[in-house]
């Protein structure tokens, strides 16, 4: 039913794609994902690289082609962009001219993720390169168009839990206590209204959004594991108490969503996750993920509340939480904050700043290198 709702926006903006487009752009099979670089963030980024080659082109892009990576574990499991998306945005955007279509056929030209993932890099490169530079307007553009699908936005519409008791049930109730250990999974967490306004919004339904990339795929870049290691912030209890000491903070949120992948953490990060972010506020999260979900619908639902939070706290050597600052920013949202081993920082930039990542790091102990002591020269006779 998509499909054929985008076949008739396209076809009232004009005929056959062949006639009115240079060409039909595509991603080469089996779709989007780039080996490791499989993530949701990743996959929207090579997106990006199409929709600009396509623009440049004069074509259109092919609805079947674009195929998701259900997960990065997986070369072979794939879902539709009819499955993730509402596509009645992206016909919308494309009727004014902001997008190139999406078309029901086959590409004349595949593009590999290989060459969409330099086309990115080198659309980052420049606006890294010039702080000032703006954005192409179909940036903006696409991530407006990517709208969660109904039953995906449906999730999103899910609260958080309220705090139980001993958890913050009055303004002063249960300071000090740890968080309740039961498990949480999106279908027991009670509605919201996304809808609403900050002024509308009652202060009990004000929360915060901390992404912690504290995930063990991590260790699969030894380089950046390092570095992360180097800088203090491989582990949870270190980043909450950056949280704790940004005055800014808690605000007016009563509990602190933590969008992580649980199952890919270890125990003890857990545990750090168990203990309130503040007296009163406790951090939440799913410490297992729904079987009937992959980790791109996973990603999808929490970017979603992510971007709907009172504030959020990323990594900006994170491109998943680069992206949400992105999409704050576009969709004129305040309170987006970084963290590094300075602590907690206001974000200025719109999620292009990746130097931001390190701050200063803290030295890591390591036993010393035995040192050899030269050999003698040899006497002359």
């Amino acid at each position: 039913m998509a499909r054929w709702f985008v076949l008739v926006a396209w076809l009232a903006v004009g005929g056959a794609p062949t006639a009115a487009y240079d060409a039909v752009y595509g991603v080469a099979p089996p779709g989007l994902g780039l080996q490791g670089l499989s993530g949701l963030s990743n996959q929207q980024q090579c997106l990006l690289a199409l929709v600009l080659t396509a623009k440049n082109q004069s074509a259109a892009i092919s609805l079947p082609s674009i195929r998701w990576r259900a997960t990065w574990k997986s070369k072979t499991r794939y879902l539709s962009s009819e499955a993730l998306w509402d596509l009645a945005p992206w016909a919308a955007a494309a009727a004014e001219g902001l997008l190139p279509p999406l078309v029901d056929a086959t590409p004349t030209a595949n593009v590999t993720n290989h060459r969409l993932w330099l086309t990115h890099q080198d659309y980052v490169r420049r606006l890294r390169y010039d702080a000032g530079r703006a954005r192409d307007p179909a940036d903006a553009a696409l991530l407006r168009a990517l709208v969660p699908a109904e039953r995906l936005a449906r999730l999103a519409t899910a609260a958080l839990p309220e705090p139980a008791p001993g958890e913050g049930a009055g303004r002063n109730a249960g300071a000090g206590a740890p968080a309740q250990k039961k498990k949480q999974s999106w279908a027991a967490l009670p509605r919201w209204r996304t809808k609403t306004t900050r002024a509308t919004r009652s202060r009990d339904a004000a929360y915060g959004c901390l992404h912690a990339r504290i995930e063990s795929d991590m260790k699969r870049n030894p380089s950046a594991w390092f570095q992360l290691r180097r800088a203090g912030l491989d582990h949870f209890s270190t980043i909450a108490a950056h949280l704790r000491n940004q005055s800014a903070l808690p605000g007016a949120a009563r509990s602190v969503f933590v969008a992580v992948d649980a199952e890919s953490v270890e125990a003890a990060e857990l545990a750090a996750m168990r203990e309130p972010a503040w007296p009163g506020v406790p951090f939440v999260f799913r410490e297992e993920r729904s079987r009937n979900l992959t980790l791109v619908e996973h990603a999808i639902v929490d970017s979603r509340v992510c971007v709907a939070a009172e504030w959020f706290v990323g990594w900006p050597g994170s491109t998943y939480a680069n992206q949400i600052a992105l999409q704050r920013r576009i969709s004129g949202r305040r309170g987006t904050f970084y963290y590094n081993a300075d602590g907690v920082r206001p974000r200025k930039d719109d999620g292009r700043d990746v130097a931001l990542a390190w701050g200063k790091p803290r030295p890591i102990s390591r036993k010393p290198k035995p040192t050899r002591k030269p050999k003698p020269k040899p006497r002359e006779a």
